[in-house]
């Protein structure tokens, strides 16, 4: 694995929007590849450089669960409804990239809205696990939960979960099998209607730049 070497246009450290802002630095200010014939061409970013890669999932790529939610449209939107009857759920696999830094959680975010006429919360609730090949897929469970608070009728709300998902739990590499569900159970979730979930965003931090195998 090569190591990117410093030039002579060296800059403070910082953090990228995305990695094609990244790559141009990197290009820019470093020699990407010392050894073109390597496998795998993931290069360090040197001391504290580090990309936050911003990973959007739509509500429509989340797969229903056996316990509902419905999908629909709020205007333009496609949706996925969370009643207050019972814990809805949904799926989604996430794989943690090779240029993960192997330190930092990644962050977890919904958007979602309603409309019911209240300030009433939601709590929602995310159970993940993360293998690798050779690992047993039925393995125990991590799960978040985080209460909205107050809210507003018909304007989406974006709930952050604190922490996300603990870096301790991940390799690079690893598949994340996600559950998202609305716990009503929690103390929390007090809204009588649905929570409307329109997209999802992961946070990953990485420290590598090139290719990934």
């Amino acid at each position: 694995m090569a190591i990117l070497t410093r030039s002579q246009n060296w800059v403070h450290p910082q953090t990228f929007d995305d990695i094609e802002q990244a790559n141009e630095w990197a290009r820019l200010h470093y020699i990407e590849h010392q050894n073109e014939s390597s496998a795998r061409k993931l290069d360090f970013l040197p001391r504290t450089y580090k990309v936050v890669n911003h990973r959007r999932v739509g509500s429509a790529s989340w797969k229903i669960g056996v316990a509902g939610p419905t999908a629909g449209f709020w205007s333009v939107f496609p949706t996925l409804n969370f009643d207050n009857a019972a814990d809805d759920e949904a799926h989604y696999v996430l794989m943690v990239p090779y240029t993960w830094d192997g330190t930092t959680n990644i962050s977890f975010l919904v958007d979602w809205a309603h409309e019911v006429a209240s300030v009433a919360g939601v709590t929602w609730a995310l159970e993940y696990v993360s293998i690798k090949a050779g690992e047993a897929v039925g393995g125990a469970t991590t799960t978040l939960v985080e209460p909205s608070g107050a809210t507003v009728i018909n304007v989406m709300q974006r709930t952050t979960f604190d922490p996300g998902i603990t870096a301790t739990d991940l390799e690079a590499g690893d598949s994340i099998g996600l559950r998202l569900y609305r716990d009503v159970s929690d103390a929390g979730d007090t809204l009588a209607g649905d929570a409307r979930l329109i997209n999802t965003h992961f946070h990953v931090t990485t420290d590598k730049l090139g290719k990934e195998p």
